[in-house]
């Protein structure tokens, strides 16, 4: 009777375990229309590198997992960290791979001032579902340009791609801030205010040689 208890106890533990398990791989609701714009695709119109590993690749992934453990057991209370995220093809790619540094035919756009306007009026952004609970899938930024939406990751990759290729030494650095910043809710802030030319002026600037803002 005792061996029996402790065999129904063990079979719950695992079940429990595995439906935790199938409970991660659930995709939150903003990643419902990422998967939908994913499944549009047709992986043979993609290199045959978003669909499969390369055995270095591979030994990368093992690599990562082997540092993502030691992670997890040295810092238990950490947030987890956003190191294999899933491609469009739903291939586990190290984040890393995701950035692509890409040099555009337009010159306009070798200025980081311009690169980042270009960025953030072509691809229009699209908020996590729960801005605490990372993405599940990291698109390229091939696909991400040409689907013109992306979440703050999304956005992110493909202006460090653009940048690193033509020569900014760029990268992206995942944190948290609050939900006016996130999406850049300007409601409650306050008017600039007018110098004497009657040109706005927002609090705090800092200008350069005593000069208007608008010249």
């Amino acid at each position: 009777g005792v061996e029996g208890g402790e065999q129904q106890v063990g079979e719950a533990e695992a079940a429990a375990a595995a439906a935790e398990a199938a409970e991660e791989e659930i995709p939150s609701q903003a990643e419902v229309a990422k998967i939908s714009r994913m499944q549009s695709i047709d992986p043979q119109d993609l290199p045959m590198t978003y669909s499969t590993n390369s055995e270095e690749e591979k030994l990368v992934l093992e690599y990562v997992e082997n540092f993502r453990r030691q992670f997890v057991q040295l810092y238990p209370e950490r947030k987890e960290l956003l190191l294999c995220p899933r491609n469009e093809c739903g291939v586990e790619k190290f984040i890393c791979t995701s950035i692509r540094p890409t040099q555009l035919e337009y010159n306009e756009l070798y200025d980081l001032q311009a690169c980042a306007t270009f960025v953030a009026e072509h691809i229009q952004y699209e908020a996590l579902a729960d801005p605490v609970v990372l993405p599940m899938y990291v698109p390229s930024p091939t696909s991400v340009l040409q689907w013109q939406i992306g979440d703050c990751i999304d956005k992110s990759i493909v202006l460090a791609s653009l940048l690193i290729g033509v020569g900014y030494d760029a990268y992206v650095v995942i944190g948290y801030a609050d939900q006016t910043t996130c999406l850049a809710d300007e409601t409650k802030s306050e008017l600039p205010a007018a110098n004497a030319n009657g040109k706005g002026m927002r609090n705090g600037s800092v200008r350069e040689g005593g000069g208007d803002d608008e010249k």
